[in-house]
C-alpha cells in the first residue's frame, strides 16, 4: 500500500480524472475513511481500481471487469508499482506505507 500527504489526495483525484479514470458509482463499495475510488479500464478484461483515504493511504488493484462473473470470482492484484508510476510522472511524492 503507498501513501502520500493528505493535502495531495485531491490533487491525485484530478490527475486520476485527467488520466481517463471515472467513478464507479453506486456500485462503490465505500470503505471506512475512503473519499473516493476511481477505475479505468486497460484492456476488455482487465480494470485498475484506486482508492484514496482521508489520511492520505492509496489501494490500488488490478481486477476482471466489474460487469463480469469473473469479477466476483477472481481475488484483486496489488497494483502498487503501477501507481508508484503515475504517482511519480505527476510528481506527487508518495511513500510505502507500513
Amino acid at each position: 500500500m503507498l501513501s502520500i500527504h493528505p493535502s495531495l489526495v485531491e490533487r491525485l483525484r484530478q490527475t486520476l480524472l485527467a488520466d481517463g479514470f471515472t467513478s464507479a458509482g453506486i456500485f462503490q463499495i465505500w470503505k471506512k475513511g475512503q473519499v473516493f475510488g476511481y477505475i479505468r479500464s486497460l484492456r476488455f478484461d482487465l480494470e485498475w481500481h484506486v482508492r484514496a483515504y482521508a489520511d492520505g493511504c492509496l489501494e490500488s488493484e488490478l481486477e476482471p471487469p466489474r460487469n463480469t462473473i469473473r469479477h466476483l470470482l477472481v481475488n484483486p492484484y496489488q497494483s502498487d508499482g503501477m501507481l508508484a508510476l503515475l504517482l511519480s510522472q505527476h510528481q506527487i511524492p508518495f511513500w510505502t506505507a507500513q
